[in-house]
């Protein structure tokens, strides 16, 4: 089984304190206001014999500290779609997360990097992989398109 990447890097830009909401394209989100700081997030989709594996970054492009608050212990997920929508597996499906407030600091120029493994199984196709940032005060996503081939 292989994977071909048809998009490795997308970039989201949020203003700090804002709220922008999640873009329906599959390319993540971007702050429609274009402010002059932010965060930027990148998504990559690599092939380990037959297990593909996301890659969430996440950094701090300004220069000072940005807070992310968190509703529950869950801090961030991902999901895998068909090309028509129909989603084939979430990460967090099968798991149970604490119920309580968090938050995490990302310092200026620091990053963030959180992953996972999906198993496909017979499964193959073109498919596009969401991961996201689950703060409760920013909305952090970025999409890859990606195949998987018999």
């Amino acid at each position: 089984m292989r994977v071909r990447i048809g998009v490795l890097l997308l970039v989201a830009v949020l203003a700090a304190g804002a709220c922008a909401p999640r873009d329906s394209e599959p390319n993540g989100t971007a702050d429609p206001a274009g402010s002059e700081s932010g965060l930027v997030t990148t998504l990559e989709v690599e092939d380990r014999d037959g297990i593909v594996r996301f890659l969430l970054h996440v950094t701090n492009t300004t220069a000072s500290a940005v807070e992310l608050e968190f509703t529950s212990g869950q801090r961030y997920d991902f999901q895998v779609a068909r090309q028509d929508g129909e989603t084939v597996w979430t990460w967090s499906a099968t798991r149970s997360f604490i119920q309580s407030l968090g938050t995490a600091t990302l310092g200026a120029g620091e990053s963030l990097r959180y992953s996972a493994d999906w198993e496909p199984g017979g499964l193959t196709g073109d498919f596009v992989a969401t991961g996201m940032v689950t703060a409760s005060n920013r909305m952090l996503q970025q999409s890859a398109h990606f195949t998987v081939e018999p």
